[in-house]
């Protein structure tokens, strides 16, 4: 009895193993003869879907590691486009350096240029002040005494083609019993009674003004001839010309009377001409000249 079940059970484990492999074959002989689909749906066979597959994973490849071989116009990963403005941003720069290094040294030059010229026209066309060569007396006295006294009278002249505006002079007089002192320090001195004040002026282009000293008495002439006295006039000059951003101008001179030509002593009119000569002191000076001998 045991047997036959066990035999049962034999054939029936073996009619599912052929019942297995005939559904098995007429699978694979229902795949062989399958139609392609007639909707327009595409067919992918597994043979086909691996290769695209590999494609797109060396597609994939190359985007991510450019060279310059396959990706020329991304050197290093960059645009070529960002490199050229980058190159022309460069040029820019270095050009625009240049100019104006150029333009710092041109306008130097043309600076120095202006000022040589305004140099040169300032010191053709400006003010320039001195004391002229005509030094005039007056006298005073009468007939029975004669002349008693006398004054000088200075000429301040303008040389310039502008004026000397505003100027103001002086003059001083001192008679000394020997020969003016080295350290001597030139003060302004006025005569007896006069107004202790300097009034600024104008000298015109061209232009004069005059600056009287004294009366003094002939006195100290008839001591000079004795040579027992020295005559010594000192005076200056300070002005300011006519153009911007100049420095005020000093000019200062100083003369010994030597004599008189023509007799001062004389009742009758008589034409006198004081005979003067630079001091032995240096005092004379002009402009920068005055300021280095402070």
């Amino acid at each position: 009895m045991q047997r036959q079940i066990v035999g049962f059970q034999d054939v029936e484990a073996t009619m599912d193993q052929a019942e297995g492999n005939t559904n098995q074959t007429k699978t694979n002989r229902d795949s062989g003869n399958a139609k392609p689909p007639t909707d327009g749906s595409t067919v992918v066979r597994p043979e086909l879907n691996a290769e695209a597959t590999k494609e797109a994973k060396a597609d994939a490849e190359c985007k991510k590691e450019p060279t310059l071989k396959n990706d020329w116009h991304r050197p290093l990963g960059i645009p070529i486009t960002e490199w050229l403005v980058a190159f022309f941003t460069l040029v820019i720069m270095a050009s625009s350096i240049i100019y104006t290094v150029y333009a710092k040294k041109q306008w130097k030059v043309m600076r120095e240029s202006n000022k040589t010229n305004r140099e040169a026209l300032v010191s053709v066309q400006r003010a320039f002040v001195f004391v002229g060569g005509n030094v005039r007396p007056n006298t005073f006295g009468d007939t029975l005494h004669g002349i008693t006294a006398f004054t000088l009278r200075f000429t301040w002249e303008n040389s310039g083609a502008t004026p000397a505006n505003p100027a103001i002079q002086h003059f001083s007089f001192q008679a000394m019993p020997g020969k003016m002192p080295d350290n001597f320090g030139f003060p302004d001195l006025w005569a007896p009674n006069a107004t202790q004040i300097t009034t600024p002026t104008a000298i015109g282009p061209h232009g004069t003004v005059d600056t009287i000293v004294g009366p003094i008495s002939t006195d100290h002439v008839k001591l000079m001839q004795a040579n027992k006295e020295h005559l010594y006039f000192w005076g200056w000059s300070r002005y300011r010309d006519a153009f911007e951003n100049t420095s005020e101008h000093i000019t200062r001179v100083c003369y010994e009377m030597i004599r008189f030509d023509g007799n001062i002593f004389s009742v009758k009119p008589v034409v006198l001409e004081p005979i003067l000569q630079e001091c032995d002191v240096p005092y004379t000076c002009y402009d920068v000249q005055c300021t280095q001998k402070k």
